[in-house]
């Protein structure tokens, strides 16, 4: 990831969590959580991932999900879960 940040995006580049799978279904919960997966298609050329998408295939050995949850419908699910910085998020400082 690090490599993959470095060689794409350059410090203040906005990082988009539109159209990416919410997996933390807590109205009110202060940090969102997005699937990973979702995540890296949605910031980074296909072309760019084989290297995560090997060291992902090798870490997540086992991942499963319903079809819903708490009646929202899981769409993307790729056995983790990532916090998208955002300039106008309350967490922004903690997370830094």
């Amino acid at each position: 990831m690090k490599t993959l940040i470095l060689n794409r995006k350059s410090y203040g580049d906005q990082l988009f969590s539109d159209g990416v799978q919410r997996l933390d279904f807590t109205t009110g919960f202060p940090v969102a959580n997005y699937d990973f997966g979702g995540f890296l298609m949605r910031n980074f050329p296909p072309q760019d991932l084989t290297a995560v998408q090997s060291a992902l295939s090798k870490t997540i050995l086992f991942k499963a999900a319903t079809t819903n949850f708490l009646g929202v419908p899981i769409k993307s699910f790729s056995g983790l879960t990532c916090y998208i910085p955002s300039a106008n998020d309350t967490q922004l400082t903690y997370y830094k």
